[in-house]
């Protein structure tokens, strides 16, 4: 029986498809092909509310609606296939055309950006649709008490409702790439099979993909450079494909499945050091593609360096292939000398170059000692499929998508075994998914598309920076043992990553640009907890602040060398930490210390003058400058600890002094204007005493006074006389004798 709705209606032979809502108005005005599910409102509305009066269920309405439900679904299902069917057909069709090149390349971009634009209007129409139909679901379990939620859920799980046909995208890269041959009057013939180098530097920017966009994502991919699969070159769409194309082969056949074991010591050496950027952090890890190597199979062996701009070198991937038979003496804790390394990879590279088996020698002999160093063992397993995009001819511009990032815990793989066997039960709390795929631009001298740009300014790929699957999987199973997370954990899409009491008691990054940011990826993928998340966010940073606040000076000292348990999160953009860094605090701590020590002898100079002068207001003043010079003297160390402390974790806040120059204002300030009162009062007094104008005595001063104008004050000497007591004389000073 087919459904009351009308849902196929066809105008001029293009077909097209919306959702509309319940009133049945169109979400797309150019649209033909609409579904505006009527039927399934009406048969809601009609049906009886909850039970009947002696408590049973409406089940035979019940039944109606889901039976209902089922054919609208396989109608909209059945439409959306015929679509899928006819832009493939376009496209096989360009794809000859292009190939026999009996049209113009513009003429052929044109076309085919008709067949991508096609693509993600259907898309678009899938998604309505998927969330009209799931509306509707919930609104039937609400009133006739039906499943329609769990049953609708299991029908959206699969084709063509939770993904585009991947294998289209595989014919559009053939044909954008034909294009792109044709512009550049090259032939396909001239194209030779690309190996990947064994040591890449790029300057690499990591983005997340909003899951519902991953098609367009694509398409922008394969219009800027074509599908990359290592050991193939030429044309991806096999003439099987041509006659008829299979569901989803860009990620069934063609896409490489890529598996990563980590190393790590006990104590996670390797993930602290890579958390705060460090110079010269490494990171060691067995890579290998498809199913898992044995015995004489090969793997690569992959070490990381990371290294700052003020050393003068770029980080770098280097790359050593061995046996999987040898892995076993790797990661023994036994020296090795160049011989031992230089057979190993002379056995997995029969074919190499003396000088090139000299450098992979040395790179192996150079992993082994650092696992030998750090007591390194298996940590964490990553499992993704990948998609590539590059140039068969050029390294410019490398872009990959990463698809289902799987992180496994490597902790429990037996003693001396390099991970967990094969055939190893792995159980769901070793096994934690990545929310998002993870896409790659990878620059070699180039700048970023246009294409990509629009996509970061639209919202479907947001800037993920420094994002690692290692960091990633090495926090959510070693929270015990690491006291920094990386910053994504604090965002709601990894509830399921890290452990709740992870979360819960993490000291948060407090710069603008840290908050800015995660607001910017908590409004372009919205979650059902990034409420709730940013409400305690920001209590978490009230009150961080205030505890700040009130913890005083002194506090200063001793968290930086206090042990916490609580978790930190990570600075999204670490600061830059060079050695001329550290010199730099040095000499600001001498400065201040120069400025308390520069108090101090003044003060300790006014308190002589006091002493030997005898001049009693000078003592307020001295004290003053004295205790402010000891208080200067505590900030000076206070902020040189504090800035250690800041510059070790790569926090890049919290380097601005704003209490440092007022303490050393106001000390000075205050010693001036209490020698200033003093000064003043003493003058008054004086003043008072001298009114009367008579002569009084002052011990140790011999005072000069004139009272009349015009006349000697010599004529009036004696000034001054003294007492002999033993002759009993009054003796005074003559002009005359």
């Amino acid at each position: 029986m087919m459904p009351r709705s009308s849902w196929i209606q066809r105008d001029s032979g293009q077909e097209s498809m919306t959702a509309t809502t319940k009133t049945g108005s169109s979400s797309e005005s150019d649209s033909s092909l609409s579904a505006s599910f009527e039927s399934l409102w009406e048969a809601i509305e009609k049906a009886p509310r909850g039970r009947t009066t002696d408590g049973a269920s409406n089940d035979a309405e019940s039944r109606a609606f889901v039976q209902l439900l089922n054919e609208e679904v396989y109608c909209v299902t059945t439409s959306i296939e015929h679509e899928e069917k006819m832009q493939e057909r376009f496209a096989k069709s360009l794809l000859r055309q292009i190939e026999c090149k009996n049209d113009y390349p513009s003429y052929f971009r044109t076309e085919a950006k008709d067949i991508v634009n096609s693509s993600l209007k259907l898309r678009s129409a899938v998604d309505k649709n998927k969330a009209a139909l799931e509306s509707i679901a919930a609104r039937a379990d609400e009133t006739m008490e039906t499943e329609c939620t769990m049953i609708l859920s299991q029908k959206m799980s699969v084709h063509p409702w939770n993904a585009a046909n991947s294998t289209l995208a595989v014919v559009l890269s053939d044909i954008f790439q034909g294009i792109h041959l044709l512009e550049a009057d090259e032939k396909r013939e001239s194209e030779g099979e690309w190996e990947p180098p064994s040591s890449f530097e790029r300057s690499t920017t990591k983005y997340w993909v909003e899951p519902t966009k991953l098609t367009d994502l694509l398409y922008t991919c394969i219009q800027e450079v074509p599908l990359l699969v290592y050991g193939k070159s030429g044309r991806l769409t096999t003439d099987k494909d041509m006659e008829s194309l299979e569901d989803d082969k860009l990620w069934k056949n063609l896409s490489s499945k890529i598996s990563s074991v980590y190393f790590d010591s006990p104590s996670m050496c390797l993930y602290k050091d890579r958390i705060v950027r460090k110079e010269g952090a490494q990171l060691l890890r067995a890579r290998w593609y498809g199913q898992k190597p044995t015995g004489d199979d090969i793997l690569f062996l992959e070490l990381k360096t990371h290294h700052e701009k003020w050393v003068g070198a770029t980080s770098v991937k280097e790359r050593a292939t061995v046996m999987e038979k040898h892995m076993a003496a790797f990661l023994e804790r036994v020296k090795w000398s160049y011989a031992d390394a230089e057979s190993i990879v002379s056995e997995a590279n029969p074919e190499m170059k003396e000088e090139e088996l000299s450098k992979a020698a040395s790179l192996l002999l150079c992993m082994h000692d650092l696992v030998v160093e750090k007591d390194l063992a298996p940590c964490v397993r990553s499992v993704y499929h990948r998609a590539a995009f590059q140039a068969s001819d050029s390294n410019a511009l490398r872009l990959t998508l990463d698809k289902d990032v799987t992180m496994i815990d490597e902790r429990s793989a037996p003693q001396g075994a390099w991970c967990l066997p094969e055939g190893t039960r792995v159980r769901s709390s070793m096994k934690k998914r990545v929310p998002f795929p993870v896409f790659e631009v990878k620059l070699a001298g180039s700048e970023m598309p246009q294409s990509l740009e629009t996509l970061i300014a639209n919202g479907v790929i947001i800037e993920a920076a420094k994002f690692s699957k290692f960091l990633t999987g090495a926090a959510a199973y070693n929270s015990d043992k690491i006291k920094i997370l990386p910053y994504w954990a604090e965002h709601p899409a990894f509830n399921g990553v890290f452990q709740p009491t992870q979360r819960s008691d993490c000291i948060h990054d407090q710069s603008p640009a840290s908050s800015k940011a995660n607001s910017r990826v908590n409004s372009t993928f919205p979650s059902p907890n990034v409420a709730l998340a940013t409400t305690s966010s920001e209590v978490s940073m009230k009150s961080t602040s205030r505890s700040r606040h009130n913890r005083g000076l002194f506090a200063g000292i001793f968290a930086c060398f206090k042990s916490s348990k609580q978790h930190r999160i990570a600075p999204r953009r670490p600061a830059r930490v060079e050695p001329k860094s550290y010199f730099a605090n040095e000499r600001t701590f001498i400065q201040w210390s120069s400025s308390a020590l520069w108090l101090l002898s003044v003060a300790a100079i006014i308190s002589e003058r006091e002493s030997a002068d005898g001049v009693p207001y000078l003592t307020n003043t001295g004290l003053a400058l004295c205790v402010g010079s000891i208080i200067l003297l505590i900030h000076a160390i206070v902020v040189y600890f504090r800035r250690i402390k800041l510059m070790q974790t790569g926090n890049p806040n919290g380097y601005v002094d704003r209490i440092g120059p007022i303490v050393l204002t106001t000390v000075v300030f205050l010693g001036v204007v209490v020698l200033l009162v003093e000064k003043t009062r003493k003058v008054v007094v004086n003043a008072n005493e001298n009114a009367g104008g008579f002569l009084r005595p002052e011990k140790g001063k011999c005072v000069l006074r004139s009272s009349n104008e015009g006349v000697s004050a010599l004529l009036y000497e004696p000034s001054d006389v003294a007492v002999d007591d033993e002759n009993d004389l009054l003796l005074t000073v003559s002009l005359t004798q």
